[in-house]
């Protein structure tokens, strides 16, 4: 059941000079920004653009074509975000289309609708699913900014040690990314569709992408421009989380693991399956109670994760989480689970 309050805008006239607009965004029960805010990492979704301060996360991201910083922090209620929404030195202030974008974003990112009472009911159905519940409920691990990067980043990762990926991203995001200047500090963000797609490889190239990787990204990035409102996150709402993983697959690039990643934390799908090795080992040790079991099959990891539908997705970061050492106590019994390597 969902416990939201109706949604409150704070009144900040619009104004021609003005910098920055806000509005408050409730949560359903048993939401706590503090646990969102320390559950991002590196291996979870937290990324170069993220900064983590003083109990909020600012973020600079892109709504109608220009470039706005997004702060959250918790509004002294824990079911309550409050969420500016500043524009660049010297433009105007954002419009209400730009705040009602920077309140979906922030809703998805941080799964503000997630019943987590469903959640709860949806993983007691065996002993791995209460293990995990265990281990992690109700920590709602957050998901990555926008889909459009989930998508880019993932891409560009598959196959890539992760510090070597990030110099890429910013190679990438410094020579053709969209710029907003905050306080006198620029900030370049990775190129969208559009722009990505008009990149020759061989510009790609002289960054230090692989010649192969050059050659797909700028289609990738066409085909997603060409279905821009068919990916739009509000489309994805009634969809199955598999008829959009299918979708991605379809595109230049896309691994089975970008896919997930992107449906799962960019799109905040929580039936989105993240298929990759380490997971499916760790997955198939906890049904089997077993550390010294072989991982299982893409094929047989779909089939023991349907027992979690429709919150297959979540069960997986639970499982990352695991994996991944977060600490005993976020769970309301604090202990490990017995599948963690």
């Amino acid at each position: 059941m969902n416990d939201r309050s109706p949604e409150l805008a704070l009144k900040v006239p619009p104004s021609p000079l003005g910098v920055e607009r806000a509005l408050l965004v409730p949560a359903s029960a048993r939401f706590t920004f503090q646990r969102a805010l320390d559950l991002l990492s590196p291996v979870t979704s937290l990324d170069d653009w993220d900064d983590v301060h003083a109990g909020r996360v600012s973020r600079p991201m892109v709504f109608e074509e220009r470039v706005y910083l997004v702060t959250t922090r918790s509004a002294g209620r824990s079911s309550v975000l409050h969420v500016t929404v500043r524009s660049a030195d010297g433009e105007r202030a954002p419009g209400d289309a730009v705040l009602e974008a920077a309140r979906e974003a922030v809703t998805r990112r941080f799964a503000l609708n997630l019943d987590m009472d469903a959640v709860r009911a949806a993983l007691s159905v065996n002993d791995f699913g209460r293990q995990l519940l265990v281990f992690a409920w109700p920590a709602r691990p957050p998901g990555l900014a926008d889909p459009w990067e989930a998508l880019l980043r993932s891409v560009i990762a598959t196959r890539a040690f992760r510090r070597r990926a990030s110099v890429l991203e910013r190679r990438l995001s410094n020579s053709f990314g969209p710029r907003g200047r905050f306080s006198g500090h620029e900030v370049t963000l990775l190129p969208r569709p559009e722009a990505l797609a008009a990149v020759a490889p061989a510009a790609l190239v002289a960054l230090g992408f692989r010649a192969n990787r050059a050659e797909v990204l700028p289609h990738l990035a066409a085909r997603f421009a060409a279905r821009r409102e068919g990916f739009a996150p509000r489309a994805q709402k009634a969809r199955s989380s598999d008829d959009v993983v299918a979708d991605l697959l379809a595109l230049p690039g896309v691994s089975p693991w970008a896919a997930g990643v992107t449906a799962g934390r960019g799109f905040g799908l929580m039936d989105a399956l993240t298929d990759e090795p380490g997971l499916r080992l760790i997955v198939g040790r906890g049904f089997n109670h077993d550390l010294r079991a072989r991982p299982p099959s893409p094929a047989e990891f779909r089939e023991l994760m349907s027992a979690f539908r429709p919150y297959r997705g979540l069960a997986c970061r639970y499982a990352y989480l695991a994996r991944y050492g977060l600490q005993p106590g976020w769970g309301d019994a604090g202990v490990h689970i017995n599948a963690q390597a």
